[in-house]
């Protein structure tokens, strides 16, 4: 438990900012619930499979942000109440309109 808290401590702050802008899509059932069930079951092989299946899932979308700010696409920047806030760039090569 003293592993999962510490990494949640460590982690658990920028997942609620990353969050908002890439939470997952889940296909068909919410892998927590596959988890849940497998728990009741006591089937850890199952609920070790639905953890990894969350995890790579649940993430794919996270890595796909992470990809953008790398690439400048998405941009940190201080909102005016001076919380950080992502700022979503529009594609190259798209015109703008005229003001």
């Amino acid at each position: 438990m003293a592993i999962l808290e510490s990494i949640w401590l460590r982690n658990g702050p920028l997942l609620k900012f990353l969050y908002p802008h890439a939470a997952p899509h889940y296909r068909g059932r919410h892998r927590h619930l596959a988890l849940i069930d497998a728990l009741r079951r006591r089937d850890a092989a199952t609920a070790r499979q639905a953890v990894q299946d969350d995890i790579i899932e649940g993430g794919a979308r996270l890595v796909q942000l992470m990809e953008k700010i790398e690439a400048g696409a998405v941009l940190l920047a201080e909102a005016e109440d001076g919380k950080p806030q992502l700022v979503f760039r529009p594609p190259s090569g798209r015109k703008r309109a005229a003001a």
